[in-house]
């Protein structure tokens, strides 16, 4: 795709320039920046996801938790992709990244649940402390 690109670009025409084209252009367009993309795109997402639990959760060390449950989930997701044989295309891309939002609830609101201070159950049931 690259090579077409050049060698057309190097015809010289006036006073149009000429440019190839193809349904197949597409697809080749999208594999030249899905992986540049999807890197990026993970590294925005897992930098999101610290920013807000450790808004959400005040607690550093519970931010880094679910940091890494989200980071070890993609690791598992990517690992699995790979066994299965699926290449790294647009719905790979899609599915990697929605896995990052379905990660975040469970491993945030565990956390959250380990954070939040429960009072003991025999004050709760209205029993005398000594």
């Amino acid at each position: 795709m690259v090579s077409i690109r050049d060698a057309v670009g190097a015809v010289e025409m006036t006073p149009e320039k000429p440019f190839a084209f193809s349904e197949f252009y597409l697809n080749w367009e999208g594999n030249l920046v899905i992986r540049r993309e999807l890197l990026r795109n993970l590294g925005l997402a897992l930098l999101c996801v610290f920013v807000v639990t450790l808004l959400l959760l005040a607690d550093l060390w519970g931010s880094i938790l679910v940091l890494m449950c989200v980071a070890m989930t993609l690791v598992d997701v990517a690992g699995l992709m790979h066994f299965w044989g699926l290449t790294v295309d647009t719905v790979t891309t899609i599915v990697l990244v929605l896995a990052i939002g379905l990660a975040v609830d469970y491993a945030a609101h565990v956390t959250h649940t380990f954070l939040t201070p429960h009072e003991n159950s025999t004050t709760k049931s209205g029993a005398q402390e000594n």
